[in-house]
């Protein structure tokens, strides 16, 4: 009787035994999973991007870069809450740091906002419309150790070869399984610039756009908004939206976490160059946009109907028939 009562508990250890090892291997590829998100990261230490700031408003919170003492360039979306531009002075921003929740004391410069300046020809949720915005800080920034500028290029983009090895920096959290996190994060990316880089975008948008040429699980995240792609050391395009590449349709700002399936999201930056003009007229330090980046003014529906409108009163004259 003993025996027989020994038996069934070294059957039912055993039982259990297999039971936490299922789960356990379980979890671990969840683990894995959310480890190998996080791998293709890199966490920089405070003052090894002293450009990059964090900027929050109840319209949420994005990535910003710091292009002299009193201005940083981010994302026109990151400055309107229900489809408004917000306040001049309801941005809160945060430079030298690399965690938002744990600033330090000894590096980090908290200021606000007193002047917000989106690009006139911002389009609220419409792909490659110039979503780009300059914000001036109430104090201005001290250069030091933890906190400096970056350059815009004044270059196009390399006709030899329309991929480019950069990097973005961004506050934004993972994909899939991964945790959110409050630190600053270093990806690299291979960019695309050219007339058929970006699937989905029409023939008036690509001069606008960069697109990230292989993306995985590495789809721009909350936060990462406005934050800066990289290219031979100077901000070449800032974090745009998120596109569906398998049906078009799908068009996103990076608001809830990561938008989209890994497998068919697409991450699309604004490519200054274009822009570079109107940047200029705020921060004299930006470089003038040169001719061969130099986009086709917008054609509002307004001019449009102007033209057709001139046309057929011309051709009524005339007494032309098409």
């Amino acid at each position: 009787m003993y025996r027989s009562e020994n038996a069934g508990s070294r059957l039912g250890l055993a039982s259990r035994v297999v039971t936490i090892l299922c789960l356990c291997r379980a979890t671990g590829a969840a683990i894995l999973q959310s480890a190998s998100n996080e791998r293709m990261y890199t966490y920089p230490r405070t003052g090894q991007y002293k450009y990059v700031a964090h900027i929050s408003s109840k319209a949420g919170f994005c990535t910003a870069s710091i292009l002299n003492k009193d201005w940083v360039l981010t994302a026109a979306h990151c400055l309107y809450f229900r489809e408004k531009q917000i306040g001049d002075r309801d941005v809160r921003i945060f430079a030298g740091i690399v965690n938002y929740e744990r600033p330090s004391r000894e590096t980090s410069h908290e200021t606000m906002s007193v002047k917000l300046e989106v690009h006139p020809d911002f389009w609220y949720k419409v792909p490659s419309k110039y979503d780009v915005a300059l914000v001036k800080v109430r104090d201005p920034f001290e250069f030091g150790e933890f906190v400096g500028s970056i350059e815009v290029s004044g270059e196009e983009w390399p006709q030899n070869n329309v991929t480019m090895k950069c990097f973005t920096l961004g506050f934004g959290g993972f994909y899939s399984t991964a945790p959110a996190t409050t630190v600053l994060k270093r990806l690299e990316r291979t960019v695309t610039h050219s007339e058929r880089a970006c699937p989905c975008a029409k023939r008036f948008q690509w001069k606008r756009i960069a697109c990230v040429e292989e993306d995985g699980a590495n789809l721009m995240c909350e936060g990462d908004d406005g934050g800066p792609l990289v290219c031979d050391k100077k901000v070449r395009g800032i974090a745009h939206m998120i596109w569906n590449r398998a049906n078009c349709a799908g068009v996103s700002y990076p608001l809830n976490k990561c938008v989209g399936s890994p497998d068919k999201g697409l991450s699309v930056f604004m490519f200054l160059c274009p822009m570079n003009d109107w940047l200029r007229s705020v921060v004299p330090e930006v470089p003038p946009t040169p001719i061969s980046c130099r986009a086709p003014p917008p054609l509002h529906t307004y001019n449009l109907l102007l033209v057709i409108l001139t046309l057929n009163i011309i051709l009524t004259h005339y007494n032309i028939v098409l």
